[in-house]
C-alpha cells in the first residue's frame, strides 16, 4: 500500500503533526528520470584474477597444491613460498615495515605468536613472484586483555549496565538511501526481512563530502571544533584520538578495530596525516597499504585482489573479530569500517557489491554473531557528482544517506 511504500522509501507524512518541524522531500527511487541514468552492474567476479596459492588454517599457512598448476608456465613452475610479517611504520600512516621474513616452505608453516599482518609470496622456479596473499589476523593480545578486563570491571561498577552489546559499524561511501534501494535490493531486503533491521528515516548529511559527516559520526564534533581545540591539519589525529568514539569504547573495556579500504582516499588520510600510532587495537592499515601498492595482484580488476574480491577480505576481518570476541558480554568489541572503493567513483557500482554484502550479513546471522552485537549499516551521503546531480531527484539524493540498526533477536523480544 502507499503508506508502506512511503515507509520503505524513508518518506515522511508531511501532514502529520510530529513531522511539522522537519519535512523531507519525496523522491521516487525508481523515477524514470533517474532510471534513465541508472546502469546496473554485474556482481564482482574475480575468478580470472591471479590465483591465491595458500590458505590459513588456525595458526598455520598451507599451500593449496591443487592450485599451484593454475599459475606460471612450464619454464616457471611453483617452487616455494615464504611469508613476511608487516606493521604500520611508527610515525607514519602511509608506510609499512617488515618485522620478520619466514623460512621458505613448500607445504605449510606455523606462524609465530605475534605475527598478525601477513603477506605470503609464492615463487616460481625462476624466483619471480607468482602470487601474493594477505592475511590480517585477530589474535588475542594478553596484555591488552588484562587492561580491557580492568576497564570493563570499572565500567560495570560505575554504570551498572544490564547487558553489554558489541557494536559493529559498516559504512559505504556515496550511496544514497534511494541508490541503496535501487542497486542493493538483496542486501536491503535481508536486513529488513531476516535481521529485523530498523531504518532511521530522517538520517541526513551535515556536510558536502565524507570528512565532515564521518568526523561528526565518530567524534560528535565539526572540523572547526577540532581546530578550536588546538589541532590543525598539519598534525596527526593522535592529538585528538581521545575524542573518537572508539576511545570511549576502549575505556569501557571494548576491544576496538578499524578498517579504511583505501591507502589515501579516506576521510582521515586524503590531504591529512592519519595517525602516528594505531588509533585502535586492531588496525587494518599495514595490510591495506601493502594491498593497494601491489601491482601484480591488482592487475586484473581494481575490485579484486587476485581472484578474491577486496570486499570479501574486509568482511572476513570482521567475521574474525566478531567470532573471537562475541562469545561473552564481558569481552565486547567495537568495530568501524568505511569503504570508498566500490561506490566513490560511480554510485551505479553499488549493484556490483550487492551479493557480497548479502553474503556478509548472512554469515553474521548464520554464525550467530548478531546475538551479542548491534550492527550499524550506514552511508555518509548520496552521489555528489555525475549526471544525476543535474536532476531534482539527484539533488535530494545527494543529501539523503541511510542508516540501518540491527539488534539481537532477544533484544527485540525484551
Amino acid at each position: 500500500n502507499t503508506s508502506q511504500t512511503q515507509q520503505d522509501n524513508g518518506l515522511i507524512n508531511e501532514n502529520s503533526e510530529v513531522n511539522a518541524s522537519c519535512t523531507f522531500s519525496y523522491v521516487d527511487p525508481f523515477d524514470p528520470v533517474i532510471l534513465a541514468l541508472t546502469k546496473y552492474q554485474k556482481p564482482i567476479n574475480c575468478e580470472d584474477g591471479i590465483p591465491h596459492l595458500v590458505y590459513l588454517s588456525d595458526d598455520t599457512i598451507k599451500v593449496n597444491h591443487s592450485r599451484t598448476s593454475l599459475i606460471g608456465d612450464r619454464n616457471n613452475t611453483f617452487k616455494e613460498c615464504r611469508y613476511k610479517s608487516l606493521a604500520k611504520e611508527p610515525g607514519s600512516d602511509f608506510k609499512t615495515v617488515v618485522l620478520h621474513v619466514s623460512d621458505p616452505f613448500t607445504d605449510s608453516i606455523t606462524l609465530r605468536d605475534n605475527d598478525d599482518n601477513l603477506v605470503v609470496e609464492c615463487y616460481g622456479s625462476n624466483n619471480t613472484v607468482l602470487s601474493r596473499s594477505y592475511f590480517s589476523l585477530i589474535r588475542i593480545k594478553k596484555d591488552l586483555e588484562l587492561l580491557l578486563e580492568n576497564n570493563y570491571q570499572k565500567h560495570v561498577v560505575t554504570h551498572s549496565p544490564k547487558e553489554t552489546l558489541s557494536v559493529l559499524m559498516i559504512g559505504i561511501d556515496g550511496n544514497s538511501k534511494q541508490n541503496f534501494q535501487r542497486h542493493m535490493p538483496k542486501t536491503r531486503n535481508f536486513l529488513l526481512d531476516n535481521l529485523n533491521a530498523i531504518e532511521l528515516n530522517r538520517y541526513n548529511k551535515i556536510g558536502q563530502n565524507t570528512y565532515p559527516n564521518i568526523l561528526a559520526l565518530l567524534t560528535g564534533k565539526r572540523h572547526q571544533e577540532l581546530l578550536e581545540s588546538g589541532w590543525t591539519l598539519d598534525k596527526v589525529y593522535d592529538y585528538v584520538n581521545e575524542d573518537f568514539i572508539w576511545s570511549y569504547f576502549s575505556k569501557a573495556g571494548y576491544r576496538t578495530g578499524a578498517v579504511f579500504d583505501s591507502y589515501w582516499v579516506t576521510a582521515f588520510h586524503y590531504q591529512k596525516k592519519g595517525w602516528d600510532k594505531p588509533p585502535v587495537d586492531y588496525y587494518y592499515r599495514a595490510i591495506m597499504i601493502a594491498q593497494c601498492k601491489d601491482k601484480l595482484m591488482n592487475a586484473f580488476n581494481k575490485y579484486c585482489l587476485g581472484d578474491v574480491p577486496k570486499i570479501a577480505l574486509i568482511n572476513d576481518f570482521w567475521i574474525q573479530m566478531a567470532s573471537t570476541f562475541n562469545n561473552s558480554q564481558s569481552n565486547p568489541y567495537f568495530g568501524f569500517s568505511f569503504s570508498v572503493g566500490l561506490t566513490h567513483d560511480d554510485n551505479n557500482l553499488a549493484s556490483a557489491g550487492d551479493d557480497l554484502y548479502l553474503s556478509f550479513f548472512q554469515q553474521l546471522k548464520d554464525k550467530n554473531i548478531i546475538n551479542n552485537t548491534v550492527i550499524i549499516f550506514f552511508s555518509d551521503h548520496g552521489q555528489r557528482y555525475g549526471p544525476t546531480r543535474s536532476t531534482y531527484n539527484g539533488m535530494i539524493e545527494s543529501r539523503t544517506p541511510y542508516v540501518f540498526l540491527v539488534f539481537p533477536p532477544w533484544f527485540h523480544r525484551k
